[in-house]
């Protein structure tokens, strides 16, 4: 078409139009990614509108070759626009086209601290070290998602086995760390003993036999002294 050979860039008229603007004719067949995937303008069609002469116009479709598309490296959560640019004869414009980035990345779980490794008889409290760099972390669960929580800790004053630790963000991915926490170094409870004979009248010299047994888990320590006072 006439229109098209003006703004071809084989023609001896093209450095004589003026770049009045960009637009999208046709929108790109993709409009909805993934994290960390790439635009990409198959389907779109970019116009240039151009004006020439005594206030005429002429409207060209522009190669994919000749405009930059910005982001170009790949997508990041929260992007919403691209932009197209062109430069023509110096003068650049530039034309928005809407996108939608999914959240489809799970948190990153680090770590489970805070377990004991040897016997106490104090409480002890987990703490789950996980990341999100996306949509961000939403709750942390201790018992395989059957609840949720705000705070990453979670105190236990007794044995518990079979921790399951999850993780979510903002957009329900959710992961599951890797090992099942035991807890299982908790010993609140004294020993017991038994003193024979107990409570009789001794007129002579008498052995006195005291029995200690201990049912919280740890055991009694070796170094023990016993004490019995008559």
């Amino acid at each position: 078409s006439l229109a098209e050979s003006y703004a071809s860039k084989e023609s001896y008229l093209y450095e004589y139009l003026y770049l009045n603007e960009i637009n999208i004719k046709e929108p790109p067949t993709k409009t909805i990614y993934n994290i960390r995937d790439s635009f990409s303008d198959d389907g779109m069609i970019v116009n240039a509108v151009y004006s020439y002469g005594d206030s005429k116009t002429v409207e060209y479709k522009i190669s994919s070759d000749d405009y930059t598309i910005n982001p170009s490296e790949p997508l990041i959560f929260g992007t919403t626009l691209v932009t197209v640019s062109y430069e023509h004869n110096g003068i650049t414009k530039t034309v928005s086209q809407s996108i939608t980035v999914v959240d489809n990345i799970k948190p990153t779980i680090d770590s489970v601290t805070g377990n004991a490794t040897e016997w106490t008889n104090q409480n002890i409290t987990l703490t789950i070290n996980a990341t999100d760099n996306e949509s961000g972390i939403a709750g942390y669960s201790f018992d395989n998602g059957t609840t949720w929580q705000t705070t990453n800790t979670k105190t236990y004053t007794e044995t518990t086995t079979g921790i399951i630790v999850q993780v979510k963000d903002n957009k329900e991915n959710i992961s599951t760390y890797g090992e099942i926490i035991n807890i299982d170094k908790i010993d609140k409870t004294a020993p017991t003993m038994t003193i024979s004979p107990n409570g009789a009248t001794i007129s002579q010299s008498q052995n006195v036999t005291i029995t200690a047994e201990d049912s919280g888990g740890s055991g009694l320590n070796s170094n023990n002294s016993y004490q019995y006072q008559l």
